[in-house]
């Protein structure tokens, strides 16, 4: 199970796990749109668009890509199924595809507002990376 939701008072929580970091900022990606909407494997992947990135920490390269993403969903109804990452350093270039929001198709279940530092933990062990992380809803 590449992730696991937690129980948080008003935010939505999730760790996430991967064998690679460009993994782990995959999974996550997909957990978040996961939980968003009931019939995530029915987003075509569709309409693709570019991410890049730079920041000093990997904490913020981590935060500012899911918040890239939920901007696409807000400004532009975005939903994505597909992604792709490279990290080079504290550089980031990657590719979110899925294809607009149709309420005549997609199901939300939850509205994620953004992605934060509040309890924001990325690490690595004999087992692979993890990052546990909460989002505003």
């Amino acid at each position: 199970m590449p992730y696991e939701t937690l129980d948080h008072t008003a935010d939505y929580g999730f760790i996430v796990h991967s064998d690679t970091l460009e993994g782990l900022f995959v999974e996550s990606a997909r957990a978040m749109f996961k939980e968003m909407v009931e019939n995530f494997e029915d987003v075509k992947p569709s309409k693709c668009i570019d991410v890049e990135l730079e920041e000093e920490t990997l904490e913020d390269l981590f935060i500012s890509w899911l918040n890239e993403l939920l901007f696409h969903f807000e400004a532009h109804r975005m939903l994505f199924s597909k992604f792709e990452v490279k990290i080079n350093g504290q550089k980031l270039k990657g590719k979110a595809c899925g294809e607009p929001m149709d309420k005549n198709r997609h199901e939300m279940v939850i509205g994620i507002k953004s992605a934060t530092y509040h309890q924001l933990k990325i690490w690595q062990d004999e087992k692979g990376w993890h990052a546990r992380f909460i989002c505003d809803v």
